[in-house]
């Protein structure tokens, strides 16, 4: 208990790490907020009816779902540092905790589902229409949430109130449970961290192989006058799916991994026995802490830089003309008559949605044709 006191006490006194918690505390908040409200709409327009029918879209979308929750979580437990400690209520320590693990959980494998399909559809896009299905994505999505319960609820029955000082109750692992937190907390660090990053790291490599592949036959191609000239990264399909996955793992392993590899770094001196300066140690996991949480507030922000088709659809979902800018109609025939515009206008807003879709075949028939012409 006096070891504890004594490092909480130079934990006070160091300005650097005063200076962080205070940023936090302002930060988290704004992030909780702006995350929050950023996936829901973000989720609403995967799940949009010219949409939803990609299998990527869906799982875009139940990320986007799954780290509105994490960002609540986070909140309540916010809510400790202005005086508010729902988070050291019987009931709520162990529901916050297990979302958290749950979500992180689920976050982190979203991305890897997505990087796969991605993978499936540049180096075979034969069996896109086998393999990327609606069907198996919520199917998969499905299994990720039961595995998720499976493994996680043990912040159900190994976490509690514990009395400080014998008057306030504080929410923390209880301490005849410490070996199979300790356990649990290596096989979490291989789930969320190690495992995920080796095989998003080796599916971005792979993909980033057949796009190269794919340019170089675009190059020769038009240096024998059989493809015509446009932007390789801007137009063709392997481009934009590059640009998309490129932005989507640089936030994961920027935002996501430093907090685990802190964590990881702490585990492995720990099972060392070797000496680590905790005062050091803690400043940069609440410095890494804040980025693991922006990760999760950022999704929408990347779907409208680097997604066309979101974008457009957001904007036709969101951005649509406000009625009390349109003029009154106040005839019946005047009625009528909007009636019709109005139905054509759906009508064609239908059409170009459904072309945001078939931008893919677009590009095929328009080389398929260049080609057949040419010769």
């Amino acid at each position: 208990m006096a070891a504890n006191n004594t490092f909480q006490y130079s934990l006070d006194r160091d300005v650097v790490y005063v200076s962080i918690r205070s940023i936090q505390k302002f930060l988290i908040p704004v992030v909780c907020f702006l995350g929050s409200t950023g996936n829901i709409l973000a989720a609403c327009t995967f799940l949009a009816r010219t949409l939803r029918d990609k299998s990527c879209c869906l799982y875009l979308a139940a990320k986007c779902l799954s780290d509105t929750m994490f960002l609540i979580s986070l909140f309540l437990v916010w809510l400790d540092r202005v005086d508010v400690p729902a988070f050291h209520l019987h009931g709520f320590c162990q529901i916050i905790i297990f979302v958290t693990y749950i979500c992180g959980f689920l976050s982190v494998w979203f991305v890897v589902f997505i990087t796969a399909e991605n993978y499936i559809r540049v180096s075979c896009p034969g069996r896109v229409s086998q393999l990327c299905t609606p069907e198996k994505a919520k199917t998969a999505i499905l299994i990720l949430v039961i595995i998720s319960i499976f493994v996680y609820h043990f912040p159900l029955w190994t976490t509690g109130i514990v009395l400080n000082n014998g008057t306030a109750g504080q929410c923390s692992l209880l301490a005849k449970y410490n070996v199979v937190n300790q356990g649990l907390t290596y096989a979490d660090t291989v789930l969320t961290l190690a495992l995920p990053s080796v095989l998003i790291i080796f599916l971005v490599v792979a993909i980033l192989c057949h796009v190269y592949e794919a340019f170089k036959r675009q190059i020769r191609l038009r240096r024998l006058g059989r493809h015509p000239r446009r932007s390789f990264l801007n137009k063709s399909p392997h481009g934009r799916i590059t640009k998309m996955l490129f932005a989507v793992s640089t936030v994961f392993i920027l935002f996501h991994t430093p907090s685990h590899a802190i964590r990881l770094r702490l585990l492995i001196l720990q099972f060392l026995n070797k000496d680590i300066n905790p005062v050091e140690e803690f400043k940069l996991q609440r410095i890494f802490e804040l980025l693991y949480y922006v990760n999760f507030s950022t999704n929408c922000v990347i779907y409208l830089l680097f997604g066309k088709s979101f974008r457009q659809v957001f904007k036709q979902i969101y951005c649509k003309p406000q009625p009390c800018c349109a003029e009154q109609i106040t005839s019946p025939q005047q009625r009528r008559f909007s009636s019709l515009f109005q139905s054509e206008n759906l009508a064609e807003k239908e059409t170009e949605t459904i072309c945001l879709h078939s931008v893919d075949d677009i590009w095929e028939k328009r080389n398929s044709a260049t080609s057949t012409s040419d010769k």
